[in-house]
């Protein structure tokens, strides 16, 4: 069975690259991810500077689970050189 919902409106923004309306955003900053870098102590010394740059985040907009329905969601990743003595 097939459930309809009313059409909603969603845009992006090619500015800050963020869809509205979206149900969950998230910020991936380099804390949450330094043990997956091939050299954590570049990362480490790096917070220890006081930042926690983000390497990147995503919005995501959900629909019902039901067939027909269509979930996506914007990743964007932000460039950038992850080594000792840069950010």
């Amino acid at each position: 069975m097939t459930s309809t919902f009313k059409p909603e409106l969603v845009t992006f923004d090619l500015k800050t690259y963020v869809m509205q309306p979206f149900r969950m955003g998230r910020q991936v900053k380099l804390g949450d991810l330094k043990e997956y870098f091939s050299d954590p102590e570049a990362a480490a010394q790096i917070l220890s500077g006081g930042k926690n740059p983000i390497i990147y985040e995503y919005y995501e907009y959900t629909t019902p689970e039901t067939e027909g329905h269509l979930t996506f969601g914007v990743t964007t990743i932000y460039r950038g050189k992850w080594e000792r003595n840069t950010i």
